[in-house]
């Protein structure tokens, strides 16, 4: 979990037309990246946690959010 900037594959999976995406996402932990908002003067406007989904062959954790959106904005 901290090794911030560790990158990992992230595959959507598109059931209904086999239009699979797999893209390159980068760690940060939520540490890292309030500190990085305060460095740069932003002001968190809104943070959305997005809901784990059966994107992953079947596996769905309601418990766990595994990516949260920072809406900020610059003072």
């Amino acid at each position: 979990y901290f090794n911030d900037g560790e990158p990992f594959a992230v595959t959507f999976e598109d059931n209904l037309n086999g239009n699979d995406i797999t893209f390159t996402d980068f760690h940060w932990s939520l540490s890292h990246t309030i500190n990085m908002v305060v460095k740069e003067k932003l002001t968190i406007e809104s943070i959305y946690e997005i809901k784990d989904k059966s994107f992953n062959k079947g596996y769905e954790n309601p418990n766990f959010c595994p990516y949260m959106v920072i809406n900020c904005r610059k003072l």
